[in-house]
């Protein structure tokens, strides 16, 4: 499968890579059709090449997670990877750095929704689904 990688630099210590690949339909959990659900086949977060822990870990159907920067990091990239049919909405999110300052907190939303519904008239699009995931990622 190809695999197209966009690097944009935020900050000397962080790289951002908006990564494009299409996923099997063997990688969708069993109870979760694939034709009118948009999912994400991947979520991460890092510091450059330091992953940071989503709590709970990663799972197509679930929405809402939890990471903690350690104190000498500042800042964080999120990577994510549309199964196949679906679009990121937003994949602004995805191009920038995120700043955290120590004690804050920032939430971080990645939407996606289904190709055809971006694709078709502007009334599918309007009324296609879209699922949104949500890390809240304190320092």
């Amino acid at each position: 499968v190809p695999c197209m990688r966009l690097p944009i630099r935020a900050h000397a210590a962080c790289w951002i890579w908006v990564v494009a690949l299409g996923s099997s339909a063997t990688d969708l959990p069993e109870n979760v059709p694939e034709d009118d659900s948009p999912l994400l086949s991947f979520l991460g977060l890092r510091c450059g090449p330091k992953p940071i822990s989503l709590d709970p870990d990663f799972s197509a159907t679930r929405f809402n997670y939890r990471a903690t920067l350690d104190f000498a990091s500042p800042e964080l990239a999120v990577d994510a990877i549309p199964a196949r049919g679906t679009e990121i909405v937003n994949p602004g999110t995805l191009q920038t750095t995120t700043l955290v300052s120590p004690g804050g907190e920032q939430q971080i939303e990645v939407a996606v929704r289904l190709i055809a519904a971006s694709q078709g008239a502007e009334d599918a699009a309007s009324t296609s689904s879209t699922l949104k995931y949500t890390v809240t990622v304190s320092r």
